[in-house]
């Protein structure tokens, strides 16, 4: 039985061998400049919270209640949905960052939302008509939907970058478009 010599330490693996590291200008190389889906993350800060307040003035409708528990649902929602708007604005998805940028940037903008939604939450129940549960229930669900839809835009876009070594597919232009660090 012959063995062979384990690889020297200096020498890494060839490319595209087990264990190998990506090359540093392929597809998947942190430097490489991605824009994301601006339109569908627009869509994912908004579409959410207004089923939230349609679903809640539905529910207030059977149930009866008076005005400003009707009104602090549409009110807790659209304060979610203009939250998010503004976050997706700020985060500026238009703009190529390196793939690398991405997630630390998403992840700081959406703590910010976070705590500017959870700020407007505080003022709007201090508004005397509508009430403590009657403005953080459609708040809270609204915002926990927004995550959630805007989650998965975002894991879609990045899913489509590691989808083939070439990058995107020109057909998807409008999703998720690369640049060259020209």
């Amino acid at each position: 039985m012959t063995t062979t010599p384990p690889p020297s330490s200096s020498t890494p693996p060839p490319a595209g061998a087990r264990g190998a590291p990506p090359p540093a200008d392929g597809p998947l190389s942190a430097s490489r400049r991605v824009t994301l889906p601006t339109g569908r993350l627009l869509a994912a800060a908004v579409v959410p919270c207004v089923v939230v307040a349609l679903a809640w003035m539905g529910i207030a409708a059977l149930l009866g209640w008076p005005r400003p528990r009707v009104v602090a649902g549409p009110a807790g929602a659209g304060w979610v949905a203009l939250v998010g708007v503004a976050g997706v604005l700020a985060l500026t998805p238009w703009n190529p960052r390196s793939l690398g940028t991405w997630p630390l940037v998403w992840t700081a903008a959406g703590f910010v939302r976070l705590l500017a939604a959870l700020g407007g939450g505080l003022l709007l129940y201090s508004r005397p008509p509508f009430g403590g549960a009657f403005v953080f229930a459609p708040v809270t669900v609204a915002y926990l939907a927004v995550m959630a839809v805007e989650t998965r835009e975002y894991a879609r876009a990045m899913g489509r970058l590691q989808a083939t070594d070439a990058g995107p597919d020109p057909a998807d232009d409008d999703r998720v478009k690369t640049h060259s660090s020209e």
